[in-house]
């Protein structure tokens, strides 16, 4: 078990006896270990993650992290609890789901194995497409929003920061994704078919977030009619002005259904934008989807439709080469910045102790009128950081 120590976090609040990082845990389902199906219930809104995070009080935690995309729900927390089952508890509370639901579906990390992971996942390396460049700002952004609620002290802190610095490490300095792929680029290569067929074709990009924004950029120079679609019109035309594209709502994309080709969905919803009895009473030509949404936008039974073809991203990814070149010297970085966080670590859990060592030299030496021997007292320290790394 780690010393403990008074802190300060990133927003000047106070974290009493924050343990150092062998108290780590982490929890997380993610696309290796649960279907579609299973990930597409782990989304909720931002004020419900404030509530669950601001007061846990049935856990007690001292830093706490969401990591949540459409691959991947995580958390990564310090407590002075390491009760697996109290977590997933929680979890599925927030959710309004059964613990046993998730249990099967669900891998739990401690200590430096924890840490390892995040490296990992910033570097790319536990991506469906190995290298890819966005979970490094969704790290970011769930370290900011941890930041802002007030769930992270210095350790939690130092992890995020060397997770961040990893995946910068290892883009830059090896070729992990070589090939550039991304989610863009898998769709836009499984589209091609579609687009030759359909010349002049009209496609509409459903969101308007990074996903949809990369679309509408490789698309701007086909020659296609672009349609953005978006709840917000504002958000629409802001994006639909950068391709020359059109901007609609979300209604006008309902109602102009038969006269759009391609469907890509890049947008999050608590309900399916499309579903099959609406699809199947609208005077549809062939509709090629891609839904990209998690949770699902498009309800699955759409693919059953005869003119519809449905893909998703599972069906884009599953193919691909799970040990790419390169992968050995990612492992190299991760290593080393791991190495470099335990001894932070360490070097954290002995510094009360060498504190006290320290205050308590020097007031022996005042009471005794002798100078302090600092040789004798560097080797205490070193003894302390020994027994503290061990």
């Amino acid at each position: 078990m780690g010393c403990t120590v008074q802190l300060q976090a990133d927003n000047g609040s106070t974290y009493m006896s924050e343990p150092t990082i062998d108290r780590l845990l982490y929890l997380g389902i993610t696309h290796q270990s649960a279907p579609l199906a299973i990930r597409e219930l782990l989304h909720t809104d931002q004020d419900i993650w404030h509530e669950f995070m601001t007061a846990p009080n049935h856990l007690e935690p001292t830093s706490l992290l969401v990591l949540s995309t459409c691959d991947r729900f995580e958390i990564y927390a310090l407590s002075s609890r390491e009760s697996l089952n109290d977590w997933l508890a929680a979890i599925a509370r927030v959710f309004g789901l059964s613990p046993s639901c998730l249990a099967p579906y669900t891998r739990s990390l401690t200590g430096d194995h924890a840490a390892r992971h995040l490296l990992r996942v910033t570097a790319g390396m536990e991506s469906r497409i190995i290298g890819e460049p966005h979970i490094l700002s969704q790290l970011r952004q769930a370290f900011d929003q941890a930041k802002k609620i007030g769930t992270v002290g210095a350790t939690l802190s130092a992890l995020c920061r060397s997770a961040i610095h990893t995946g910068k490490r290892v883009r830059k300095e090896t070729d992990i994704n070589g090939h550039r792929q991304s989610i863009v680029s898998l769709t836009l290569q499984d589209m091609q078919r579609t687009l030759h067929r359909l010349q002049n074709s009209r496609i509409a990009i459903v969101g308007t977030g990074t996903l949809a924004s990369g679309f509408v950029a490789a698309l701007k120079d086909e020659p296609t009619r672009l349609v953005v679609v978006s709840d917000s019109l504002d958000r629409a035309q802001t994006l639909a002005s950068t391709a020359n594209a059109l901007a609609w709502t979300r209604e006008e994309f309902l109602n102009q259904l038969p006269a759009i080709d391609i469907v890509v969905m890049c947008t999050t919803c608590s309900s399916y934008i499309l579903d099959t009895t609406m699809l199947a009473s609208a005077a549809l030509g062939d509709l090629s989807i891609w839904d990209l949404s998690s949770p699902r936008a498009v309800e699955p039974s759409v693919g059953h439709l005869y003119s519809v073809c449905l893909t998703h991203l599972d069906d884009l990814v599953q193919n691909l080469p799970d040990r790419p070149q390169g992968q050995r010297d990612c492992e190299d970085i991760v290593q080393q910045e791991l190495s470099r966080l335990i001894d932070w670590s360490n070097h954290r859990r002995a510094a009360p102790k060498i504190s006290r060592l320290i205050k308590t030299t020097r007031h022996q030496a005042s009471q005794d009128g002798q100078v302090i021997d600092t040789r004798r007292l560097h080797h205490q320290i070193m003894r302390l950081k020994q027994e503290a790394a061990a």
